[in-house]
């Protein structure tokens, strides 16, 4: 079971939230196979992925109480 599973089984984040971070996560997934598929280094380019950084960075700051490492220099939601 994975951990967003386990968040949405204690009551910690909602179905919304939860379906928000699989989205984010199968879009950013998707993005890096896609580049391994076209021989590429499967490392995907930021821009592009403002909405799924947003629902990650939301998420992290409800259940942690701060912002996500590497993120301190960002306007943040």
């Amino acid at each position: 079971m994975c951990i967003r599973d386990r968040l949405k089984e204690t009551g910690l984040i909602d179905a919304q939230a939860a379906e928000a971070l699989t989205q984010a996560y199968r879009n950013l997934r998707d993005a890096g196979h896609h580049q391994a598929l076209m021989g590429c280094r499967s490392v995907v380019d930021a821009q592009g992925f403002e909405t799924e950084r947003e629902v990650v960075t939301q998420q992290w700051q409800s259940l942690l109480g701060c912002k996500p490492p590497g993120t301190s220099n960002r306007e943040l939601p």
